[in-house]
């Protein structure tokens, strides 16, 4: 039972540490874009069947961040919906969204 505690300690400190970095990314995102091509969909990280929007690399470093998060079996909150999500990334005067 140990192991698991010490497992368990170890994943929630790593989780924090990843969301702490997600948030700092999310925070210092670009904003501007020149079309559609410039945006792109990430997994949001607390929030199961969620997606966020920013610029196409920030999007893909926050997905990186998002998957090692669920990897590492950190707490989600499932947001029921009707479907899966879908990605909708436009750019919408100037501003990824």
């Amino acid at each position: 039972a140990r192991v698991d505690l010490a497992a368990s300690m170890w994943m929630m400190g790593g989780s924090e540490s990843i969301a702490a970095r997600f948030e700092a990314v999310r925070g210092a995102a670009p904003t501007g874009c020149a079309g559609d091509v410039d945006c792109a969909c990430f997994s949001e990280l607390r929030f199961d069947n969620r997606m966020g929007v920013s610029d196409r690399a920030t999007a893909a470093t926050l997905q990186a961040l998002s998957n090692d998060y669920r990897r590492r079996r950190c707490p989600t909150v499932c947001v029921q919906t009707a479907r899966p999500p879908t990605c909708g990334a436009r750019c919408r005067e100037g501003t990824c969204r």
